[in-house]
């Protein structure tokens, strides 16, 4: 993944920084309900993001400062864009563990709590926009009299 540009915030990575794997992905919440009659019902609760983690290592007469500036990002705790290739999210900081070797190499492990998946969003409002005019088809069909249907009327 070398070739890849990936920033947090307003730091961009670059050469050894740049990580050579970015775990991600998530889980589905799901309930399940056991029925007295053995049947299961099963409620899809939504996505849950799982934390995002990389690690690399900071290099060259920056380092030191680079770690340093990441290091109270994280402690701001403030919402940060988290981006490479076509990957996008809205991320907290969870935790940054930095290995100070000397002034020009310092190894960090960076994991990011995600708040918002921009993708999930999308796919979250189109569904609802189209559960909504679904809504709208059967209050209209309701509306209309039985005698101008052309099909039987299912009340």
């Amino acid at each position: 993944m070398p070739e890849t540009a990936l920033s947090l915030g307003p730091i961009v990575f670059r050469d050894f920084e740049i990580p050579s794997a970015i775990t991600f992905g998530g889980r589905q919440r799901l309930a399940t309900h056991y029925l007295s009659t053995g049947r299961r019902v099963t409620d899809v609760l939504g996505p849950d993001d799982a934390t995002i983690t990389f690690t690399g290592v900071l290099s060259g007469a920056l380092a030191t400062q680079r770690a340093r500036e990441i290091d109270t990002l994280r402690s701001l705790g403030q919402p940060l864009t988290l981006a490479w290739n076509s990957f996008s999210y809205l991320v907290i900081i969870g935790q940054f563990r930095a290995e100070y070797r000397n002034q020009w190499w310092v190894p960090y492990t960076i994991s990011c709590a995600v708040l918002e998946n921009p993708i999930t969003v999308g796919l979250l409002l189109a569904l609802s926009a189209t559960a909504e005019a679904l809504v709208g088809l059967n209050l209209m069909y309701a509306a209309v009299p039985a005698t101008l249907l052309p099909f039987p009327d299912p009340r």
